[in-house]
Order: structure tokens, then C-alpha cells, then sequence
């Protein structure tokens, strides 16, 4: 990137990128273009209405989003915390558990906000794809955990674990 280009430059591209992902349908590339877009804007200069917006858009590209797995990244960001006491508050449990590689507490929550789903047909048919998703993150947790020597698993632990 060019040092003397103003990060406001980038923040206004990678916005207009990632509309014409959502536009498309095209749950990787918005994912990756707003998260660019939160990385070169401060949260106080996004609009508390717009945080909202973009943290529902953004947790159903995850849920629709069959390659992204980097949910950690916007679980660090605060914008999440835009959906506190509103009626989207289920998302960001769902993307907390799910994100975290919390196969149980994914499927309670599942459970738990089922009402809300069911507002979500395209969601309710990715429910399988979900529950693979978050027994990957769980795998990609386990490798995580066990020292850098020692990286091979035996079978029955990741049975066991995932």
C-alpha cells in the first residue's frame, strides 16, 4: 500500500467493495471487505445504526459463508457489541460459540435461539454446514493447544474432542 494515501481512502474502497459483495451474494469477499473496512475506520466514526447493520451483515455472511473461518477476527472487534439488548442479540452468541469452536454450547445456542433462526430460511439450510464448521474451528483449536513438537493427534483424542 502507499504510505501517503490517507487510511480514509482505503476505508471508502474497501466499503464500496464490500456493497457489491453483499449485492452479489458473495459472503467471503464482503467478509474480507468489510472486515477492511473496520480495520482502516475507527469504531467512533461508524454510526451506531450502521455498527448494527454491519454486525447483523456481517454474522450472516459467516453463517451463509461456507469458506470463513477467520470469525475470531471480527469477535475481536467491538462492533459485535452493537447487537447487545436488540433483537439480533442471538447472532453474536451464536457467532461467540461457533467462532470459539464451542461445539456444545454452539448447539445449545442453536437450540436456545431457534425462534430467531427459523426467521432465516437460508440459515436453517445451512445448519449442517454449520455444526461441520464448528467441529473444524474446534480441530483447529485442538492443533492449537498442543505444543509445536509434538502436532500429531492420535485419532481417539480428536474423536473425543471434536
Amino acid at each position: 500500500m502507499l504510505a501517503d494515501v490517507d487510511p480514509k481512502v482505503y476505508a471508502h474502497h474497501s466499503k464500496v467493495f464490500a456493497s457489491y459483495h453483499h449485492r452479489k451474494e458473495d459472503y467471503e469477499n464482503y467478509y474480507k471487505s468489510s472486515l477492511q473496512f473496520l480495520a482502516y475506520t475507527p469504531a467512533s466514526e461508524i454510526k451506531a445504526q450502521e455498527k448494527r447493520t454491519l454486525a447483523i451483515q456481517l454474522g450472516m455472511a459467516i453463517l451463509l459463508g461456507k469458506n470463513i473461518y477467520n470469525i475470531m477476527e471480527l469477535l475481536d472487534k467491538e462492533i459485535l457489541q452493537s447487537l447487545a439488548g436488540t433483537e439480533f442479540e442471538w447472532l453474536s452468541a451464536l457467532l461467540n460459540t461457533l467462532g470459539r469452536g464451542q461445539i456444545r454450547e454452539f448447539e445449545q445456542a442453536i437450540n436456545i435461539h431457534s425462534d430467531y433462526i427459523a426467521r432465516f430460511p437460508n440459515i436453517l439450510k445451512e445448519l449442517d454446514q454449520l455444526k461441520q464448521k464448528v467441529r473444524i474451528i474446534n480441530f483447529l483449536e485442538l492443533l492449537f493447544e498442543v505444543d509445536k513438537d509434538d502436532r500429531s493427534l492420535k485419532f481417539d483424542r480428536i474423536a473425543q474432542h471434536c
